[in-house]
């Protein structure tokens, strides 16, 4: 019976390191997408460029050279904010994650840089990671804009389409005053863009919404959407709504002069009509789902 069992162990082992040995790469290759994904959302300059200088700067004063450091003629925009610097030499930063490392950089080479402004000077410095010119990279690239809107929708509370049907002063929204106070300590603790945001009034609005759709989370009975109509700089780029208007709302709960409430802070958290199809399949949504067709209170899928 030992001898049974010993040669059985023996036999099991060999299998769950096989098995282990098959898992690696796939790991690793998934850990690789990820950082790729998340380098890619960072990197609003991104470009293909021919490495000008190694160890050296154009902006002596402000970053001096290092090893990490390189003068880049920028080839290729592949961002929209890389066009305006097309043709330029830049300084690049190279951080120390970057796949690849600085001293894998030589002169006269080509990469594909995906970095973020760091100076804007006499020239331009940027920060950011070096890839090798690969399909996979180029595509990531061309699907930024679908990973930042795909983490906002991953964000939201409650996706909603739907028509503006009136705006009013903000008051409490009943549909959270259910078993759903916040803790009063919570409320008291306000960072340091808490304390920004009350020497801006954000002149609190509401947006009472008439729901199309629910692409996420549990319909309300009524909606209602706050937003700030100040025109001060903290709060410049939050959508504003008025009356007849048609979109797309991701919503997140935030507090509101100390009650909970659906807002769309973000720029990208109202969408236009147009963009409900994209939603749908950034959500991984096979079916629509209507005003007719959905049940209050139901969850949606």
């Amino acid at each position: 019976m030992t001898t049974g069992i010993f040669s059985a162990a023996h036999l099991v082992r060999p299998g769950i390191i096989a098995l282990l040995l098959m898992l690696f790469p796939i790991v690793g290759c998934c850990k690789r997408s990820q950082a790729l994904r998340t380098s890619v959302i960072r990197s609003s300059i991104g470009f293909t460029g021919t490495v000008s200088e190694v160890h050296a700067s154009r902006l002596p004063k402000l970053l001096p050279p290092a090893d990490n450091t390189f003068i880049v003629n920028i080839d290729t925009p592949l961002t929209d904010r890389g066009k305006e610097f097309s043709h330029q030499k830049v300084t690049v930063r190279v951080e120390r994650s970057s796949p690849v490392k600085p001293g894998n950089i030589q002169t006269g080479k080509q990469f594909v840089f995906l970095t973020r402004p760091l100076i804007y000077a006499d020239s331009l410095a940027v920060a950011g990671d070096v890839n090798r010119s690969r399909s996979d990279v180029l595509s990531a690239v061309q699907q930024r804009d679908d990973f930042i809107l795909q983490d906002r929708l991953t964000m939201a509370r409650l996706i909603v389409s739907g028509t503006v049907l009136s705006i009013r002063n903000y008051e409490p929204d009943p549909a959270f005053q259910d078993g759903r106070k916040r803790d009063r300590d919570k409320r008291e603790k306000r960072d340091e863009s808490e304390k920004e945001e009350t020497e801006q009034p954000a002149e609190w609005r509401q947006a009472i919404i008439r729901i199309d759709s629910v692409e996420k989370g549990r319909r309300p009975s009524t909606l209602a959407v706050a937003f700030p109509a100040s025109k001060a700089f903290i709060w410049f780029r939050s959508p504003k709504f008025r009356a007849q208007q048609t979109g797309i709302w991701l919503l997140q709960v935030t507090d509101v002069e100390g009650h909970p409430a659906y807002t769309a802070l973000y720029p990208l958290d109202f969408q236009p009509p147009d963009q409900l199809s994209r939603i749908r399949r950034l959500l991984g949504k096979r079916s629509t789902t209507t005003a007719g067709k959905d049940q209050p209170g139901k969850a949606t899928q």
